[in-house]
C-alpha cells in the first residue's frame, strides 16, 4: 500500500495502461487530470492489473494499491515505485 498524491496516482496509473495495457474492470479515467484512456462514456476495459484508492488522508493524498495478475510485471512496478513522478520515469521492459 502507498501514500500518494492525487496527481501520482493518476501518474502511476498512466505508467501502468502504457506499460501493461489498460486496468482490468470499470473505466474510471474519465476522473482523471491525466487521463490514459479518450472514452468519456461508462464502460469497461479487461486487462491484468487493478489500483484500488482505500482511504483519504490528507487534502490531495490517501492510500492506494496496485494488484497484478503477472509477478514481473508487479515486480517491475514496485521497483519503479521510487521513480514514478511528473516525468513518468517508468524503466522500460
Amino acid at each position: 500500500m502507498l501514500q500518494v498524491s492525487y496527481p501520482e496516482f493518476d501518474f502511476a496509473n498512466r505508467c501502468c495502461w502504457q506499460h501493461f495495457g489498460p486496468s482490468n474492470g470499470e473505466c474510471r479515467q474519465c476522473d482523471s487530470e491525466y487521463r490514459a484512456c479518450d472514452q468519456t462514456e461508462p464502460h469497461s476495459h479487461s486487462g491484468t492489473w487493478v489500483c484500488e484508492w482505500f482511504v483519504k488522508t490528507d487534502y490531495g493524498f490517501g492510500f492506494n494499491e496496485w494488484y497484478f495478475a503477472n509477478e514481473e510485471d508487479r515486480e517491475r512496478f514496485l521497483g519503479s515505485v521510487g521513480k514514478i513522478n511528473w516525468g513518468e520515469n517508468f524503466p522500460k521492459p
